[in-house]
């Protein structure tokens, strides 16, 4: 159920007053938690304290930070650690080998490397690939991630070694207008 009313909340809070037929408890994964407003915290909290000891409420987020004050000290905080490339990888290529996609490894070896740690934002990059219905191709992941190939960087370079400042600045601009950050090209 996505949560983002004050409404939704009370309709929420009223489903987990009625007890767990199947569990010892009953779980609420409130996902992305910091963009709650002021009004809907405020409800949980005033409820929280009249439910019973079967209800669990999972709060997440990245951003402790902005989570009012009265809701971080009656949690239990817990910092889950960025997952490794590797695992990453292996769990994209166990997607892809379930869903029928054609995949290059090294590909899927450079989503999860670029995921920083996320296995959500991996899988909704592979999921954006392979939309396109096409192998999922290094190619292919560098236009997603808007990332300038080392051939292409290697191409720019031998431009501006050339001292053919016209076609390096006519290369630099078709790479930036292909919405690629120029940063990358710098570093």
């Amino acid at each position: 159920m996505r949560i983002n009313r004050v409404e939704r909340i009370r309709a929420l809070i009223k489903n987990a007053a009625i007890p767990p037929v199947s569990s010892r408890f009953k779980v609420f994964i409130v996902d992305e938690c910091h963009l709650l407003q002021g009004e809907t915290w405020a409800t949980i909290l005033n409820s929280l304290e009249n439910l019973s000891q079967h209800v669990v409420f999972v709060t997440v987020t990245p951003h402790l930070d902005k989570l009012p004050r009265s809701v971080v000290t009656h949690s239990q905080k817990y910092h889950f650690p960025k997952i490794k490339d590797a695992d990453i990888a292996v769990k994209l290529k166990n997607i892809c080998i379930e869903e029928g996609i054609d995949f290059d490894q090294v590909a899927l070896d450079f989503i999860a490397a670029k995921s920083n740690g996320s296995l959500r934002d991996a899988e909704m990059m592979l999921d954006q690939m392979s939309l396109l219905g096409k192998r999922i191709t290094m190619s292919l992941a560098y236009e997603l991630v808007r990332v300038v190939s080392d051939d292409e960087l290697l191409d720019l370079l031998d431009l501006v070694l050339s001292s053919d400042t016209s076609n390096t600045v006519i290369r630099a601009r078709e790479l930036m207008r292909s919405r690629i950050d120029p940063i990358q090209i710098v570093s």
